[in-house]
């Protein structure tokens, strides 16, 4: 008994001297709750926050070269008419029908700086984005997206209906009218539905470029085979995959990385499933690591085919 007492003490007595030579790290704090704002050195910023002061102590103003922030306001600094809209958590769809009971008391209400009052909206076009929150808030950023390449396809209609050879016109569609409906893609939640939605509007330019209709009944493959145009879908998957291996490759610990790696510690889901993530079809191919896989660039490239297939069979 007396040799095991002994035995444990000086144990005890190595640890506490290996604990003043090598203290303990502390754990690094994964999850903060300290991602109330983002500030974006533009002319227009839309704030948020967990609670009514920390929306407004995130509302900053670039005004010529300096950031004009609250106190300056109060000292009186007249806001200009850019000054940014407001999205609250609580303006969602679901709220405004009454199916939530449970938050049918909160009510947005308006922010007042200085002498100025921030008008509050439930969407808001934000560097080129529309930005709504909710389940929805791609629904809007889609249909947008594709109202504005028929508007670059209109523009062009000259081109695309002239008797110059296919190839200058899919080039042309390549780079004027592609570009314009995938702007943003890299942030897009891609679901079956959402892909879908752009397939059928390129589709439909493919038809306006031939000179055919639905009435001719031509088969899509045969469609693409004539006009060679680059598939939506494939543009869409690789913008989302580089742009995802390049916010997992950075060190600098800028909001892209720490919003992956961010998780709320208040609130519960709601009943239902789930809505879909951003990371939930990076992690179908890439598996739950796919943040150490994609710090590998030979690695991530490979990988990357897989996950263009997988949205390519989408009719």
């Amino acid at each position: 008994m007396l040799k095991s007492l002994a035995v444990l003490f000086s144990v005890l007595a190595v640890s506490l001297a290996a604990l003043a030579i090598y203290p303990l790290e502390p754990k690094p704090e994964k999850f903060k709750d300290d991602i109330g704002c983002y500030i974006k050195e533009t002319d227009e910023v839309i704030p948020f926050g967990s609670s009514k002061p920390s929306q407004k102590q995130c509302m900053q103003y670039r005004c010529s070269e300096s950031q004009v922030t609250l106190e300056t306001i109060s000292a009186g600094t007249q806001l200009d008419a850019k000054w940014p809209k407001c999205c609250f958590p609580t303006c969602w769809p679901r709220y405004e029908l009454g199916q939530d009971e449970s938050h049918a008391h909160i009510k947005p209400e308006p922010v007042a700086v200085g002498e100025a009052t921030i008008e509050v909206v439930q969407e808001y076009v934000y560097l080129g984005q529309t930005i709504r929150l909710g389940r929805s808030n791609f629904d809007k950023e889609a249909a947008r997206r594709i109202q504005l390449g028929w508007a670059a396809f209109g523009k062009l209609r000259h081109i695309f209906s002239s008797a110059i050879p296919q190839s200058l016109k899919t080039k042309v569609f390549n780079q004027c009218v592609l570009p314009v409906m995938t702007y943003g893609a890299e942030t897009w939640t891609l679901t079956v539905g959402l892909v879908h939605r752009f397939k059928v509007a390129q589709r439909a330019m493919e038809r306006a470029m031939l000179g055919v209709s639905l009435m001719d009944r031509i088969r899509n493959e045969v469609i693409r085979q004539r006009t060679k145009v680059t598939d939506i879908a494939v543009k869409i998957c690789k913008l989302k995959w580089q742009w995802a291996g390049h916010i997992c490759r950075r060190t600098d610990n800028r909001w892209g990385r720490r919003v992956l790696e961010w998780r709320p510690r208040t609130g519960k889901r709601s009943v239902g499933r789930p809505p879909a993530r951003w990371t939930d079809d990076l992690r179908r191919v890439a598996g739950s690591g796919w943040m150490r896989k994609a710090e590998d660039r030979v690695l991530w490239r490979s990988l990357g085919e897989a996950y263009v297939q997988q949205w390519m069979i989408i009719g």
